[in-house]
């Protein structure tokens, strides 16, 4: 099988040897690379070892982020506090307290903070976007500012997929959506 083969070594460390095969099948020449047993017994125990560290690595969890995401409906002052931390006018180490008192300072806050744990409201998660990201909208959201319209316009743009109900409790993950297709048009931006 190697009779029309050259065997060059590496002289690098000898880990193994690269064989040239003439062979009139293919046409010209055809290099394979042959490696001794040594070299790809320190493969196996690098990779296992790799394999096991990573696995040994305790997992980073976000207490808050937890918990939201075990909720069936999305809480005002989490969703808040996204929006804020998204925004960067809220550490990421504040908690949703925070993000309820971050909303009383704003003009548009007040409508969002009158029940600290009431679920968030489709009309009302896209006003508090629209507000902070300063999104522009259509001519009735432009008009009234108000949550239904804020919703309309959300649907328009497509931050909701589906129908934009205004007073549609948003889930946790439709709340990560909208927020991360916001992020995505504002990094489209600059």
């Amino acid at each position: 099988m190697l009779k029309n083969s050259e065997i060059q070594f590496y002289r690098k460390g000898g880990r193994g040897a690269r064989v040239t095969e003439y062979s009139s099948y293919y046409g010209g020449k055809v290099e394979k690379r042959l490696y001794n047993i040594s070299t790809m017994k320190k493969s196996i125990i690098f990779l296992l070892f790799l394999t096991l560290t990573i696995l040994a690595l305790p997992a980073q969890s976000n207490a808050v982020m937890d918990q939201f995401l075990s909720r069936e409906e999305a809480d005002v002052p989490t969703s808040l506090l996204l929006i804020a931390q998204a925004t960067e006018q809220l550490p990421s180490d504040a908690a949703p307290a925070d993000a309820i008192s971050w909303a009383e300072e704003q003009s548009w806050g007040k409508k969002l903070t009158q029940g600290d744990d009431q679920a968030m409201t489709s009309g009302l998660f896209h006003l508090a976007l629209f507000k902070s990201f300063n999104i522009k909208g259509g001519i009735m959201y432009t008009i009234t500012k108000s949550p239904r319209s804020a919703a309309l316009e959300a649907g328009y743009q497509g931050y909701i997929t589906g129908v934009p109900y205004v007073n549609h409790k948003m889930t946790p993950v439709e709340v990560l959506d909208s927020l991360s297709m916001a992020l995505e048009i504002q990094e489209a931006k600059q």
